[in-house]
């Protein structure tokens, strides 16, 4: 291996030093998609067998993550809410080609999505993300994502927390920001009304497997007000910078 070939792989291996407010493009400077024979991405635990396309360690505020481009579940093709939530496609049509048999569906053509993934230590690791939010530029479109909706399953990761259990922070829900502030098919409900709701996704954008357009992909992690110098947010201050999208 060359000398130049070997300080890429480092450079590859080493995560991304996440800057609060600084835009960067996880996958910018990716030359290829994970390869079964090449370099193993790190498993993050799902309800379906996946493929990895493309995966980026990055580290946020001292936090370990991931972020992934991955295949879809083709079971969300009868999850995907009708008239409340629109599916997404920012870079252009996509979706699964199906060969059925009498015995086997198979996908023969699939959907991706971007996935978000934190190891959460303590505490104070998952307070850094529930203060946080980031904005991700996906083509024309602009969208945001964070951790603190799901508010039963945020006072769950606390209770493992402050057990002393390390958890896998796991999103994939990403809110249309234009569409939010105009009222469209995301609106801005009192998070009251999900105090005892368990729910999963309820946002659903889908991304080819374009290595060209998805090396376009933008995002910029931000906080609320003072950060992680506050207590985790189970809802938002009516005072930061954005209110978080909750579906109407």
């Amino acid at each position: 291996m060359s000398p130049e070939s070997k300080r890429d792989q480092i450079e590859h291996s080493k995560p991304y030093d996440v800057s609060v407010g600084i835009p960067f493009k996880p996958f910018e400077k990716a030359e290829g998609f994970i390869k079964p024979d090449g370099e193993q991405p790190v498993p993050i635990p799902e309800e379906y067998d996946y493929i990895v396309l493309l995966q980026r360690k990055i580290l946020y505020l001292g936090v370990e993550g991931y972020i992934d481009v991955i295949s879809e579940d083709i079971e969300t093709m009868g999850e995907i809410p009708v008239g409340g939530h629109s599916l997404e496609k920012p870079f252009g049509d996509v979706a699964f080609v199906l060969t059925i048999s009498q015995s086997d569906t198979t996908a023969r053509e699939i959907p991706y999505i971007l996935r978000f993934s934190f190891i959460a230590r303590s505490p104070s690791d998952y307070t850094k993300l529930l203060n946080s939010f980031v904005d991700i530029n996906i083509g024309d479109c602009e969208y945001t994502l964070v951790w603190n909706i799901n508010r039963p399953f945020v006072k769950e990761n606390l209770k493992h927390l402050e057990s002393g259990e390390e958890i896998l922070v796991v999103e994939k829900n990403m809110f249309n920001r234009k569409k939010s502030e105009e009222g469209g098919d995301v609106g801005e409900t009192e998070l009251e009304e999900f105090e005892n709701k368990m729910y999963g996704r309820i946002c659903f954008v889908w991304l080819p497997d374009d290595l060209d357009k998805l090396r376009t992909i933008e995002l910029v992690f931000n906080q609320f007000e003072d950060g992680d110098d506050k207590e985790p947010q189970l809802e938002p201050d009516p005072s930061d910078k954005k209110a978080i999208p909750i579906p109407a």
